[in-house]
């Protein structure tokens, strides 16, 4: 199932769910628009508290894994799976 991504030498089983996201803007802060995949984005995030610098950093990992993070889900569905 993760052949071809970079996760396909991986010997523990890996596990993981997709989930809605949203995260609370407290009154006073200001909302951080742009790329996740931008420093300054994520720098601004950072300001607004440790847990918004965590969750852009996970958030920009997930962007950079986007493709090999498709062809597991496709081959999860069976859309993908090999010998289909």
């Amino acid at each position: 199932m993760t052949e071809d991504t970079i996760w396909e030498n991986e010997t523990i089983p890996i596990a993981a769910t997709i989930l809605p996201n949203f995260f609370p803007i407290y009154f006073g802060q200001t909302p951080v628009y742009g790329d996740l995949r931008k420093d300054d984005t994520r720098a601004q995030l950072g300001s607004l508290g440790q847990g918004y610098e965590l969750w852009a950093n996970a958030a920009n990992i997930a962007l950079e894994s986007i493709n090999d993070i498709a062809i597991v889900i496709q081959s999860m569905s069976g859309e993908g799976a090999k010998g289909q």
